[in-house]
């Protein structure tokens, strides 16, 4: 629970029924009809306030929504506790006792996260099989007290971090107003347009514009939707992580989800495997020069040649037309795809090949997802972006994502509109001072993984995804949108340039958005 905002007893046993903690940061829903989930944690993104003070208002507003919601088992209804004893009975046997874990994908837990790091929510997002919903950090100004403070064992050091970190959001709070009233006068209001409508929008740029200055121990609410056996999994990851943070909160989302299916996640513990790979690739990599504590800070924006670029393609494959026509057809007909590929990978091929493509998505509409057989064609690719946009294509997570160590090594990226309205020098004294402060946590506790706490969202990350072309599709289309963010606007336009490059024929299948827009949305114009 947030400790500014604590329960009351009376509210905390006004919504005990629904959750498994009343006070606690990791928690369970219960006894709650799915809508009202799916609800709560929608809610996540726009608001500052957790799902249960969020709950309190909507049985205040709604108690007619809940009057059939199923007693829970706390009351001592007979029938349900004898339903729920045979239910666990089963389990034990079946899925604990002889390995058969796949009827726990049939048992939903709603778990949330709330008041951790930026950083432990990458975590948790990484996870495939897993429906997350975040805070998001463009319609809410985070408080100065949304922070999570690591402890470095050494009292000096650590005390050091927290003031870094309270300094940056000093930083932050003093930047987003400022930044707000110069959109002011950038971007006028048009007629008709409401007053709320209008500081909205404001709003909305300016914490786009600033969110580059939270640091990624930032604070958030995370809900997170999955069934039980990915639960079982992704908790024994998280009690074998580095990060004190994630251990921690893996321990309090062990005991909730206990509360609600003991038995289907019974085997979630620490593994040796798990818990030693990390350190161990990473000796292995410094061994090659390549250590992620060694190596200078990049130079800054002002100062440095040309970034690197947004998105690189490392491999493709030449006969991707024939691979994904080939597997069009397999379902259709009767013959072996050997057979297929070897007469659809014949130069005499090409106008066929086009024309199987053509007439398998050329009916695709706008709200339609393209069948399994657009998967046939992988993309091996490298972005180097700013981690705050990072933050949100991560969440694309069903191909394979490779994600090291945030570092400074890289520099920083600075928005234009920033620079050009005189903030840019308060964006990179801020990135200057996290460096240097990552640099000392390092040099002296060697402690790379909670050393990323320090540093700000606008610094520069690299990362590598092997992405289908479905994927590729999905990602384009939801990420050049015109609502979208500027920055992760400009990596998925690079994207799609990429596979047009090596694949034109197939790139024109792509709805992409390559215009730019100085406000995500439509309703005010640019001042004379």
């Amino acid at each position: 629970m947030n400790p500014t905002d604590p329960l009351t007893p009376e509210e905390a046993r006004r919504i005990a029924p629904y959750v498994t903690h009343t006070d606690r940061p990791v928690f369970a829903l219960r006894n709650l009809p799915p809508e009202v989930c799916a609800y709560l944690f929608a809610r996540y993104s726009r608001s500052r306030e957790g799902v249960r003070r969020m709950l309190l208002k909507m049985l205040d507003d709604s108690d007619a929504f809940f009057a059939e919601t199923p007693p829970p088992v706390e009351t001592g209804d007979a029938q349900l506790e004898t339903a729920l004893a045979k239910a666990r009975a089963f389990a034990e046997k079946w899925i604990a006792g002889y390995g058969h874990k796949s009827p726990a994908e049939d048992a939903p837990l709603h778990l949330c996260f709330e008041g951790v790091s930026i950083l432990f929510s990458k975590i948790i997002e990484d996870f495939r099989l897993t429906s997350p919903q975040e805070k998001s950090t463009r319609y809410v100004v985070f408080s100065r007290d949304t922070l999570y403070r690591p402890d470095f064992g050494d009292a000096a050091l650590t005390a050091d971090v927290s003031a870094h970190l309270d300094q940056m959001m000093s930083v932050y709070h003093e930047t987003v107003e400022a930044v707000k009233e110069r959109c002011r006068a950038e971007y006028l209001r048009e007629p008709g347009q409401s007053e709320r409508g209008y500081e909205t929008l404001l709003t909305t740029k300016a914490c786009d514009l600033c969110r580059y200055l939270l640091p990624v121990a930032t604070q958030t609410n995370l809900g997170v939707f999955a069934n039980a056996r990915e639960w079982e999994y992704l908790l024994g990851r998280l009690a074998s992580h580095e990060l004190p943070e994630a251990r921690e909160l893996g321990r309090l989302a062990l005991e909730a989800a206990g509360m609600v299916a003991p038995t289907l996640i019974k085997y979630a513990k620490a593994s040796e495997y798990y818990a030693q790979l990390p350190p161990t690739m990473r000796k292995r990599a410094a061994a090659m020069g390549y250590g992620v504590a060694g190596g200078p800070v990049a130079p800054f924006p002002a100062d440095s040649l040309a970034p690197p670029p947004l998105c690189l393609l490392h491999s493709w494959e030449e006969d991707a037309e024939a691979h994904l026509a080939a597997a069009m057809l397999f379902p259709h007909a009767d013959a072996s795809y050997d057979e297929l590929l070897r007469r659809l990978s014949a130069p005499a091929s090409a106008e066929l090949r086009a024309l199987i493509i053509e007439q398998y998505l050329m009916d695709c509409g706008p709200h339609d997802t393209p069948m399994r057989a657009v998967e046939n064609t992988v993309y091996r690719i490298e972005f180097t972006c700013d981690y705050g946009a990072y933050r949100d294509l991560q969440r694309h997570r069903m191909g394979t994502s490779l994600d090291p160590l945030l570092t400074p090594h890289l520099g920083a990226c600075v928005p234009e509109e920033i620079e050009a309205w005189g903030f840019g020098g308060v964006f990179l004294d801020l990135f200057r001072d996290s460096a240097d402060l990552w640099r000392r946590i390092v040099a002296s506790e060697s402690d790379v993984a909670q050393a990323q706490y320090v540093l700000p969202l606008m610094t520069r990350y690299r990362f590598f995804r092997v992405w289908n072309l479905r994927q590729v599709m999905n990602v384009v289309k939801l990420r050049t949108a015109r609502q979208g963010h500027t920055s992760y606007r400009q990596v998925a336009q690079a994207l799609y340039h990429e596979v047009a490059r090596v694949h034109p024929g197939l790139a024109r299948y792509i709805t992409v958005d390559l215009e730019e827009y100085a406000l995500a949305r439509e309703g005010t114009r640019a001042a004379a």
